[in-house]
C-alpha cells in the first residue's frame, strides 16, 4: 500500500521551506492589476478619444458606450466560463484572455500612430475591443480565482488587491506619462502629442503621449503572460497544485469504489474538518480494501509534462478548494505581509442540481436590502463615471504656454486617481467599521440601503458642476468642492458596497444558502453597472444634451 497521498496531507502544513511563497504572492497581485488594466486604460485616456472623435455625434457619449459595451459582455464571459468550463483548463482560462488583452492594445497602440483612420472606423474598432476586454475579463477571473483557490486564501487576498489598485496604477502612469510628454506645461500648439484636443484642429497629428501611455499598458499585460508562466513552474505553487490533483483523483476513485463511502459519508459531517481528520479518515478508509492511489503517485517533475491534468482537476466540479461566492464578496483585504500557508480540506462534491426558482425567491427575499444596496451603489457610480467626470472642467483652465497642465491634461486623470483610491480605502475599510462592536446596531441592512439612496446625491451634485455647456444649474465652479466629491463617490462605492456584500451571505445559514447568496450578490453588482452604463445615456442627454 502507498502511503505517499497520506503523507503529502500530513505534511501540506510544513510547507514553509518551499521556495517561491514571496513570488507568487507578488504574481497573483500583479495578475490582478492585469485583469482590469484595459478597462481602466481605455477609460483613463478620455481625452485622448475625445480629441479622436471630435465633432462627431459620440463626441460627448463615447464613454458611455464603453462602459456599456464593457458591462455587456461580462455576464456573458461569465455564463460562457460556466457553461464550457470543462472544455478549457485553468491554465487556458488565464493565459488565453491575456493574450487577446496584448493584442488588442498592440492594436490599439498602432492606431494612434494612424490619425488619419475614419473617426466612425475607429470608434466602432474601440467599441468591439472593450467588448472583448470585458469577455476576457469575466473568464479570466473564473481561471485566476480558481487557481489562487487552490492556494492559502493569502493569494486569493493579493489577487483582490491587485484589483482594487488596477485603476490607481494605470491613473498613475498617465499622470506621469502627461507630465513627461509635455514638459509640465501648457502647449498652444497644433501638436496633438502635447494637446490632447480641445479643438477639432489637431485630430490628424499624432497623440504621442497616448503612444507611450498604450505601448507602457500593453508591456504590462505582456509582462503578465511571462509572470503566469513563472507562477506555474514555482515549487510553492507545484506543491499545492500536486495536494490538489491527489486529492481530486482520490475524491473520484472514493465514488467509483464502494469501499470508499466510509470516508466520504464522514467528510460530509463537517465543512472545515482538520489537516489531522482528514488524514485519519483517508488512512482508515486505504486500509479497508484495494486502492489504486500507488498506481497515480505523481512527482513534481511529472507534473511539469502533465499541465493539463492538472489544470482540469482543478476546473472540475469535485474541487471544493474554491472560494465561494461569499468569501470572495467579502474579503477585501489590504495587502497582506506574509501568512502561514493552512492544508486544503478535503470535502465532498457539491449537489450540482438545478435551483428551484421557489428557492431562488427565498433567498433573495432575505437578501433583499443588502441586494439593492448593491444594485442602487454601483448604478449610481456608473452613471456618472467615467462620462460625466470627464465633462468637468477644472476652475483655472490651460490658456497660455506657461500656464500649468493640471488644468486641461491632467485634470481627468487626477479626478479618476482620486477616486479609485479613494475606492480602495473603502473597500479596506468596510470589513474594520462592520466588525466594530459599538457600530454592530447602527450599521444594520436598513441603515446601509439608506446611506446607498443618500448616496445618490452625490452622482447628482457631479452632474450640477462646472460642465461647458451644462443645462442644470452649476452650483460651484471650485476645484475644491469637485475634489470633495468625487473623492466621497469613490469612498462611499468601496465601503457601502462591500459592506452590503458582506452583509447578504450572513443573513442566512451557512452551506449552500450563503453560496446561493454570494451568487445573487455578485448578479446584483453586475446588473448595477450594466444599469449605470445605460442611464448615463439619460444624464448626458439631461446634463449636455448628448
Amino acid at each position: 500500500m502507498d502511503n505517499s497521498f497520506t503523507e503529502s496531507l500530513t505534511h501540506a502544513h510544513n510547507d514553509n521551506g518551499l521556495k517561491g511563497q514571496l513570488s507568487a504572492f507578488i504574481i497573483f497581485f500583479v495578475l490582478g492589476v492585469g485583469n482590469l488594466l484595459p478597462w481602466n486604460a481605455f477609460i483613463t485616456a478620455s481625452t485622448y478619444y475625445k480629441n479622436r472623435f471630435c465633432g462627431t455625434a459620440f463626441e460627448n457619449s463615447f464613454e458611455s458606450f464603453f462602459s456599456m459595451f464593457y458591462t455587456v459582455s461580462q455576464p456573458i464571459g461569465l455564463l460562457a466560463t460556466i457553461f464550457f468550463k470543462k472544455k478549457f483548463t485553468t491554465k487556458a482560462l488565464v493565459l488565453y484572455p491575456l493574450m487577446i488583452y496584448t493584442a488588442i492594445f498592440i492594436l490599439t497602440t498602432v492606431l494612434v500612430l494612424v490619425p488619419s483612420i475614419p473617426q466612425e472606423l475607429l470608434f466602432s474598432l474601440t467599441l468591439i475591443s472593450a467588448f472583448l476586454c470585458g469577455l476576457c475579463a469575466a473568464v479570466m477571473n473564473g481561471g485566476m480565482f480558481g487557481l489562487s483557490g487552490i492556494l492559502p486564501s493569502v493569494y486569493t487576498g493579493a489577487l483582490m488587491s491587485g484589483q482594487g489598485l488596477a485603476g490607481t496604477a494605470v491613473s498613475t502612469v498617465s499622470i506621469i506619462i502627461v507630465g513627461i510628454t509635455t514638459n509640465g506645461k501648457c502647449s498652444t500648439s497644433d501638436d496633438a502629442s502635447t494637446d490632447d484636443g480641445s479643438t477639432c484642429d489637431s485630430s490628424n497629428a499624432i497623440d504621442y503621449g497616448a503612444f507611450a501611455y498604450f505601448l507602457v499598458s500593453t508591456i504590462c499585460l505582456g509582462t503578465c503572460i511571462v509572470l503566469f508562466v513563472r507562477l506555474l513552474y514555482l515549487e510553492y505553487v507545484r506543491y499545492y497544485m500536486r495536494l490538489h490533483l491527489q486529492e481530486h483523483l482520490f475524491v473520484s476513485e472514493a465514488h467509483s469504489n464502494p469501499l470508499h463511502e466510509p470516508v466520504l459519508a464522514t467528510l460530509g459531517q463537517t465543512s472545515a474538518l482538520s489537516s489531522h481528520h482528514s488524514v485519519q479518515s483517508l488512512k482508515q478508509i486505504l486500509e479497508t480494501g484495494e486502492s489504486r492511489q500507488s498506481s497515480r503517485r505523481l512527482s513534481l517533475s511529472d507534473m511539469i509534462y502533465h499541465d493539463d491534468i492538472i489544470f482540469s482537476a482543478i476546473s472540475s466540479p469535485l474541487s471544493s478548494n474554491f472560494p465561494s461566492s461569499q468569501s470572495l464578496s467579502a474579503h477585501v483585504p489590504p495587502v497582506p505581509a506574509a501568512a502561514t500557508p493552512s492544508a486544503p480540506v478535503i470535502s465532498p462534491p457539491k449537489d450540482m442540481s438545478i435551483l428551484s426558482f421557489a428557492e431562488i425567491w427565498r433567498i433573495l427575499r432575505t437578501i433583499a436590502l443588502p441586494a439593492s444596496s448593491v444594485f442602487i451603489v454601483f448604478a449610481g457610480t456608473l452613471a456618472v463615471f467615467p462620462s460625466v467626470i470627464v465633462l468637468i472642467q477644472a476652475q483655472h483652465s490651460c490658456h497660455n504656454a506657461s500656464d500649468s497642465i493640471y488644468g486641461d491634461d491632467l485634470w481627468v486623470p487626477f479626478l479618476f486617481l482620486l477616486l479609485n483610491v479613494f475606492d480602495f480605502l473603502g473597500r479596506i475599510s468596510a470589513p474594520y467599521l462592520k466588525n466594530q462592536p459599538q457600530l454592530r446596531h447602527v450599521i444594520t441592512p436598513a441603515s446601509v440601503f439608506g446611506a446607498a439612496i443618500v448616496r445618490l446625491l452625490i452622482p447628482l451634485f457631479l452632474c450640477m458642476s462646472n460642465i461647458d455647456g451644462n443645462r442644470l444649474p452649476i452650483i460651484t465652479k471650485n476645484d475644491g468642492v469637485t475634489w470633495l466629491l468625487t473623492a466621497l463617490l469613490g469612498f462611499t462605492n468601496g465601503s457601502v458596497a462591500n459592506i452590503a456584500m458582506m452583509q447578504g451571505p450572513s443573513l442566512v445559514n451557512e452551506g449552500a444558502d450563503a453560496s446561493l447568496a454570494g451568487t445573487i450578490m455578485v448578479f446584483c453588482l453586475s446588473s448595477g453597472l450594466l444599469m449605470g452604463s445605460c442611464l448615463s445615456f439619460l444624464l448626458l442627454f439631461i446634463v449636455v444634451g448628448a
